[in-house]
């Protein structure tokens, strides 16, 4: 008489699922990025950020920036900013820049940045004794990320507010996607402070923040180490060169130290700070920069009387570059750019049309990250892709997993498709 074997087929199935659960949890710690301290998570919730207001307010800062050679500092050049932020996005930023000539400080240009809610309109005019009225560069853009530059300027005090020097965002937002976030057990002291301490690994590099509790969890001191391969200034920084004796840039170390705290309508505002960048290259060498800021604080101006965000000083009939259409030619007319109407509009506009049909070329190689003691303004950045894991590839474990998975239900079949065959034979 035939007989089933049911409890070998059950001991098989058994077996085989025990063994790809424990290949599976074994794949998932070895492979899954290791979870983040929800106690830092929570600290990180409340630190302060200026870059993101919640209340509109005004803030003029100096800067001043400086080059370290052999154990002296140079003056290079100095920064004095208006910065103008309302609460519901509108930015407006007026800088005045000054080139060091030993000790003297002269005057070079002027620069306004602004985005109105629809707009983005800046403008640049030199300030030597030779420029005249008309020597005035106008640029306009619809696209959002355009003011993003103006925000991030380490030249404006992006630092004050929360943005260090490599970052093109707040240091919130790029810790919140970190591989690694953790608190540390132990407090550490910053000057006077008793701090809670933030460590954490991301693209942009490895961080480490001092934060204290009684200054509305204010930054008191910030490190960052950047190496090859990190993300700084939108860009990956370059692998050593291969050819001997090339000198490159392979790393960027920023430390933010003495911040110095103010309260102010129940904010802890920083009323200065100093940060430092030092620069390292693959012969061994380095350079480092000074960046002392220190700034004033309103809060809820009168952005109407102080003519905010709205963009002044572009004599009328001036030549606008616009980014969104370069083909097109606009000139300042009643404080706006519009399409020049003394130019043949229709030929224009179909050269621009021609223009962007063209395949665009290949983007240039990674460059390294340049010294930012330059004196021509940055350029602006383009928009920063989305770094969060959720846009990440499909993680190596959970792959693992399913091929495991699906091993084990073919070895199933496998031995069932072998007993169905080996019966018959015993009967005879």
């Amino acid at each position: 008489m035939h007989k089933t074997p049911i409890a070998d087929t059950l001991r098989c199935i058994i077996a085989f699922t025990l063994f790809a659960a424990a290949c599976a949890c074994v794949a998932n710690t070895w492979g899954a990025e290791p979870p983040a301290d929800p106690k830092a998570l929570q600290i990180l919730d409340t630190l302060p950020v200026l870059s993101k207001p919640t209340m509109p307010f005004l803030m003029r800062t100096e800067l001043e920036v400086a080059e370290k050679n052999a154990q002296n500092w140079k003056l290079a050049e100095a920064h004095d900013t208006e910065y103008r932020a309302s609460a519901d996005g509108k930015i407006d930023v007026i800088t005045r820049y000054y080139k060091y000539v030993g000790l003297s400080k002269n005057p070079a240009y002027s620069n306004r940045s602004l985005w109105n809610g629809n707009q983005f309109l800046r403008r640049q005019q030199s300030l030597t004794p030779r420029a005249t009225e008309n020597q005035v560069w106008a640029g306009a853009s619809i696209r959002t990320d355009r003011i993003n530059h103006s925000t991030t300027n380490i030249f404006n005090g992006a630092f004050l507010r929360g943005i260090l020097l490599g970052d093109d965002r707040p240091v919130t937002d790029v810790l919140r996607h970190a591989t690694s976030l953790r608190l540390k057990n132990t407090t550490e002291t910053v000057g006077s402070a008793n701090c809670l301490v933030l460590e954490a690994v991301a693209p942009e590099g490895a961080y480490t923040l001092w934060i204290d509790p009684a200054a509305g969890h204010s930054i008191r001191k910030a490190l960052i180490r950047k190496k090859s391969g990190d993300i700084c200034d939108g860009k990956p920084i370059p692998a050593p060169p291969s050819e001997p004796g090339k000198k490159a840039s392979i790393g960027v170390d920023v430390l933010l130290d003495d911040v110095q705290l103010q309260p102010l309508d129940g904010h802890f505002l920083p009323v200065a700070a100093t940060l430092y960048q030092t620069i390292h290259f693959s012969d061994g060498s380095q350079e480092v920069f000074r960046f002392a800021a220190k700034s004033q604080y309103e809060i809820n101006p009168d952005f109407k009387k102080l003519g905010a965000f709205v963009m002044d000083g572009i004599p009328e009939g001036t030549l606008v570059d616009h980014d969104d259409f370069p083909g097109l030619h606009y000139v300042w007319h009643n404080g706006a750019p519009v399409l020049d109407p003394e130019t043949d509009a229709i030929k224009r506009i179909d050269q621009a049309i021609d223009n962007s049909r063209v395949t665009p070329a290949k983007p240039a190689p990674a460059s390294p990250p340049t010294t930012t003691a330059s004196s021509a303004d940055l350029p602006l950045p383009a928009p920063d892709p989305d770094p969060s894991p959720a846009s990440a590839a499909f993680p190596t474990w959970q792959l693992l997993t399913a091929v495991l998975a699906i091993l084990a239900l073919i070895a199933i079949l496998l031995l069932a498709y072998r007993r169905s065959f080996a019966q018959p034979n015993q009967q005879h």
